[in-house]
């Protein structure tokens, strides 16, 4: 079934009138830069996807329909349409008749936005792992209240991958990862998902890096006999959360991710920069 088109409604000729009433207005100290018509435009259109008026999938007028609709030049459409295509809202298919397609924002845009600004600030590792040590515990807690049959058994399903996976210190290490992930997303809070979301890449990147020297150096035997106190840890959890327990599975996964903190930044502490950048 094709995605319907969408018309949208005029926001004012070319955002003359928001650019008077701003320029009538005195701003006592205040340095204020009135907007580019494209740019409201595109926080317009924004606007509408974020409310839901405009659905994943549904197109946007052509250029020329949306020219006639904002009565703007053709430029100013275009700077639009790049400002929305960077915040990966819309895509635009060149020489195609359709106009440019809508998408719902995505976690995974601002986590990657977000990662750069980190690095940049020369973010180290043990600050992200401390990041997400204060949001683990409280998920844990907010999972025993709800006290849910079916994320417990969502939880145990994360814990039997993790535990075929022990002879593959990588795909040990990404079931583990996963388990952290659905501990947050069971929460239902979806602001801690966001920050997991934001933590998640450099988390994985440090990770994989050291099972991969464990591969390297570490039997199976020795590997199966370093994940099974993980294993058991997560099994705990699960048992103060399917009693209901939401101080036992906050107290205890605050411990286990402080044991498991000392073991991942051994050797990097304080020191060592996340590095985003493949």
């Amino acid at each position: 079934m094709p995605a319907k088109r969408v018309v949208k409604k005029k926001i004012g000729a070319s955002g003359r009138g928001t650019s008077a009433a701003l320029h009538s207005r005195r701003f006592r100290g205040a340095d204020l830069r009135i907007r580019k018509t494209a740019e409201l435009i595109a926080e317009h259109i924004r606007k509408m996807i974020i409310r839901g008026e405009l659905k994943d999938g549904d197109y946007l007028e052509s250029q020329g329909q949306l020219i006639d609709s904002y009565s703007v030049s053709r430029p100013t459409i275009r700077e639009a349409f790049r400002i929305l295509e960077a915040e990966e809202l819309i895509s635009v298919s060149r020489g195609s008749r359709t106009g440019a397609r809508v998408h719902s924002p995505k976690a995974d845009v601002v986590a990657r936005q977000a990662g750069i600004v980190l690095q940049s600030r020369g973010t180290t590792v043990e600050d992200v792992y401390e990041a997400r040590l204060v949001v683990e515990p409280w998920a844990a807690r907010l999972i025993a209240r709800r006290r849910s049959a079916t994320d417990v058994a969502r939880l145990r399903q994360c814990v039997k991958a993790a535990y075929d996976a022990i002879p593959d210190s990588a795909r040990f290490a990404m079931a583990v990862t996963a388990f952290h992930e659905m501990l947050v997303e069971l929460s239902g809070n979806q602001t801690l998902n966001l920050l997991v979301t934001i933590v998640r890449d450099v988390i994985n990147r440090h990770e994989t890096r050291i099972t991969t020297s464990l591969r390297a150096d570490t039997s199976q035997h020795e590997l199966r006999k370093l994940a099974m106190p993980g294993i058991k840890s997560f099994e705990k959890l699960i048992a103060f959360i399917e009693a209901g327990d939401e101080r036992g599975a906050e107290k205890h996964w605050r411990l286990h991710m402080e044991n498991a903190n000392k073991i991942w930044l051994e050797g990097y502490r304080g020191k060592t920069s996340i590095d985003l950048l493949d």
